[in-house]
């Protein structure tokens, strides 16, 4: 407050920041202080303290909205447009909190249990959003109907993040984000194999979220319109349950997941892993593998997904396959 209200160039020295410094003063501060660790302090007092900070956010707010539209007029001075403002993406329907436990190194089940899981940590995730692709864009990391398991904290992206992204007009994106030197903001879709135009923003208010994982939840899709990319999705509570992680070793799930990032998998349970399903498959003399696979009478094949790190398949025989785990979903952080 000192230094803010020492400055005199005549932009900021306001009646309004005359206003505001006078408020947030050394003794309003104390009193507040004294207010929340006194016993004896009453309502009217309370009330008081409440009252002047709420006409001091009213002059906050005015000064801010100025100052924006002096910072805007000097870019365009200097022939420079406005920098994107991107604030954070809300949304309804909080995921239901839960229990993830990373299970130990995977390993070959030579005692016909499968895969190991003795948890050696867990992580409690709460506070996430779900949102459903409604697009290919970001094949082959997040298919169309497979849903999107939001950031659940108040961070905004890096260059290369994925992200969903709501611009002010409405207009809905799933995409790497890319952050240029003049500070305008690029777009890009994942998906190589069908191009798109990067989206290019240069200015206005927009809002987004980090993408953390992809769940391989299938829903059906009732986007609102057919140019949007993601539309907010409610995850089922139950979804969770019997839920593990497998820490990825090696760089075979490119790009899908990276290593030291997780594979998800459900608790105790298998079914039919059918040609081209991601499972984990414990093999009784080869070890734990996560690949793509290719089942038949005759033999599996287990394949490498990365296309830029050639990787021989796998055979297996059927009789030598102990446990298959239809993956569930990847998480790139926690």
């Amino acid at each position: 407050m000192n230094a803010y209200g020492a400055i005199s160039n005549s932009r900021v020295a306001t009646a309004e920041r005359g206003y505001i410094v006078d408020i947030l003063s050394r003794e309003f501060i104390e009193d507040v202080r004294r207010l929340a660790h006194d016993e004896d302090a009453t309502y009217p007092e309370f009330e008081e303290s409440l009252g002047k900070l709420k006409t001091c956010k009213k002059y906050v707010t005015r000064e801010l909205e100025r100052f924006k539209k002096i910072y805007e007029s000097e870019l365009s001075s200097l022939g420079m447009a406005p920098a994107p403002n991107l604030q954070m993406l809300s949304l309804p329907n909080v995921i239901q909190p839960w229990n993830l436990n990373i299970v130990r190194e995977a390993a070959a089940a030579h005692n016909g249990q499968g895969i190991e899981w003795a948890d050696s940590e867990s992580h409690r995730l709460e506070g996430h959003h779900a949102a459903v692709v409604a697009a290919d864009v970001g094949s082959p990391v997040a298919l169309p109907g497979q849903c999107l398991l939001l950031d659940d904290k108040e961070r905004l992206p890096a260059s290369g993040d994925l992200v969903v992204f709501e611009t002010e007009k409405g207009e809905k994106y799933v995409r790497r984000l890319w952050e240029s030197p003049d500070r305008s903001i690029s777009l890009e879709a994942v998906n190589v194999t069908v191009p798109r135009q990067p989206i290019v923003l240069d200015c206005g208010e927009h809002l987004v979220r980090r993408v953390v994982g992809v769940l391989f939840f299938k829903v059906n899709l009732r986007s609102a319109r057919s140019t949007d990319e993601w539309a907010p999705f409610k995850l089922p509570d139950s979804w969770s349950a019997n839920v593990v992680g497998l820490r990825i070793k090696g760089t075979s799930m490119e790009p899908l997941v990276r290593e030291n990032q997780f594979a998800l998998v459900r608790r105790d349970q298998t079914r039919r892993v059918t040609p081209g399903d991601l499972a984990c498959v414990d093999t009784a003399d080869g070890g734990t593998f996560i690949k793509r696979c290719y089942p038949s009478g005759k033999e599996w094949l287990l394949c490498s997904m990365n296309p830029n790190d050639l990787e021989h398949p796998i055979p297996v025989k059927p009789q030598d396959i102990l446990h298959a785990y239809p993956l569930v979903g990847v998480l790139f952080e926690i």
